[in-house]
């Protein structure tokens, strides 16, 4: 019994042996597709067979080809070109313009370590496996949205057509109805966006279809027969002005020129800041009086503030919606308080909206004898019985102090205004409607505050000026001449 177990033990060493040059020559490859140092595995060099990815036979690869081969793949994908439909314009894009991106660059190194890892029994049986069943990977892609809506708005501005209003012209005291409505085309970005995320996520570029974006009909804002009916005065008002005031008087005609003539097409909104800007001498302005700071100082385009002012009356008179509006920071002479518009940066601008069914005309009129008028024409709807007012109340007055300096190379007693004072005030601007002069009702229409700012006084401290020395004059004898003309000194403010 013995014996026979011996044999047995002796018969086992010896299939052993035969055995380990067999599992030699089959780890052979995997040696040469790993580097070893003292610690065991480094890294995997060579991609074992079996490995593929979208299509692509990976297997003995080496880490460099393998990362060639992918990086052809991805690009070819990423640089397909399709063709892109835009209304009736057609262009071309490849994915990664739409915003397409590899995702998962780290599948280059899972493809190597695949069959790679672990200890040589591991790696012997990982790479039998793959020889039986393979293994496939795949690169994936995604959609990177601020390239999305990038292109999106590029098409945009690209394609866009805008729709087309019949125009307006003034001719005398009637008016002349040019061009015809037209409809344009709107790039809806966000439905596009949405239908390009589809196009690449779900790969339909596989199937050679183009894209269609979608766009939408921008319809003309009025009609031919709207313009027809303009003709009506809705709304007119005027300002004074000194006429002696050269360089703001310039700039209050400049701004009435850029506005003048201007239509606002039902819905639309209009901006006196836009309209008027850019505030400097290329577009026709000069430095004039402005109020920074509590002060009166000389800015380019100083005066436009009454310009946009005026306007204002007009559309208040007109009943058009204001979107916008900003009183002074102090309070200005040409209109009562809480009437006023100021213009100022980006901060402060007049707009209206033609909340009317039919075009608004803009006529600006300069008066170099000292006045500026706006009227508002378009088509009246309002009750002829019906008439509206506008009334400013005081609410409450702040009275201007004085901010004093002492300046001692004056004597005592000297003292200069070297900057008027302003009041403050808090006011409000009721509006009365009246049918068949009974009154209907009356609502506020702003509340307005405005900054009391003070007389800026310079005081002498110095030593006061010695007297004259008393002489006993001669007894004249010639007959005395008549006194003096008395005269008023002139006093100019300055205005905004």
């Amino acid at each position: 019994m013995r014996k026979r177990f011996s044999r047995i033990v002796l018969l086992f060493c010896m299939v052993l042996l035969m055995s380990i040059p067999v599992l030699a020559t089959e780890t052979a490859s995997e040696e040469t597709s790993v580097t070893q140092d003292l610690g065991g595995v480094v890294a995997p060099t060579v991609v074992n067979k079996g490995v593929s990815m979208d299509g692509m036979d990976l297997g003995g690869l080496s880490k460099e080809e393998l990362q060639t081969a992918v990086d052809t793949y991805v690009n070819g994908v990423l640089g397909k070109t399709v063709a892109v439909k835009i209304g009736e314009n057609e262009t071309t894009a490849t994915l990664q313009s739409l915003g397409y991106v590899w995702s998962n660059p780290e599948v280059v190194a899972e493809v190597l370590a695949t069959g790679n890892t672990g200890n040589i029994i591991k790696r012997f049986k990982d790479k039998k496996d793959l020889e039986k069943t393979g293994k496939v990977f795949e690169a994936q892609f995604a959609v990177d949205e601020g390239t999305l809506a990038a292109m999106m708005a590029s098409y945009g501005t690209q394609y866009n057509v805008a729709h087309m209003n019949p125009g307006i012209v003034k001719e005398g005291s009637g008016f002349r109805v040019v061009g015809n409505a037209a409809t344009g085309v709107t790039l809806d970005q966000a439905a596009s966006a949405e239908l390009t995320r589809k196009f690449l996520t779900e790969k339909q570029y596989n199937e050679n279809t183009g894209l269609v974006l979608v766009v939408n009909a921008d319809a003309a804002t009025a009609s031919l027969e709207a313009c027809e009916r303009v003709g009506d005065m809705l709304g007119s008002y005027t300002t004074s002005f000194s006429v002696s005031a050269w360089a703001r008087n310039q700039n209050i005609k400049n701004a009435a020129r850029l506005i003048n003539a201007t239509v606002v097409y039902p819905g639309e909104t209009f901006s006196a800041n836009a309209a008027m800007s850019p505030f400097t001498t290329g577009n026709g302005y000069y430095p004039a009086g402005s109020y920074e700071n509590g002060r009166v100082v000389d800015s380019i385009g100083g005066g436009v503030c009454q310009v946009s002012t005026t306007l204002y009356n007009a559309v208040l008179r007109a009943e058009l919606e204001v979107v916008e509006r900003s009183n002074h920071s102090m309070s200005v002479g040409y209109v009562p308080l809480a009437a006023d518009a100021a213009i100022a940066g980006t901060w402060k601008d007049l707009k209206f909206r033609n909340n009317t069914d039919t075009p608004i005309y803009i006529e600006a009129i300069f008066s170099a004898s000292g006045s500026l008028t706006f009227n508002l024409y378009g088509y009246e709807t309002r009750d002829p019985a019906r008439t509206i007012q506008f009334i400013s109340e005081t609410i409450s007055v702040t009275p201007y102090g004085e901010a004093i300096t002492e300046d001692p190379s004056k004597p005592v007693g000297y003292r200069a205004v070297t900057a008027s004072g302003h009041t403050g005030y808090v006011a409000k601007l009721w509006k009365y409607v009246y049918l068949n002069g009974v009154q209907q009702s009356v609502e506020q229409v702003n509340k307005s505050s405005y900054s009391a700012s003070p007389a800026l006084v310079t005081v002498g401290t110095g030593a006061a000026a010695p007297a004259p020395e008393a002489t006993t004059p001669a007894p004249e004898t010639t007959t005395p001449a008549p006194p003096p003309e008395t005269t008023t000194p002139e006093t100019t403010t300055p205005e905004i």
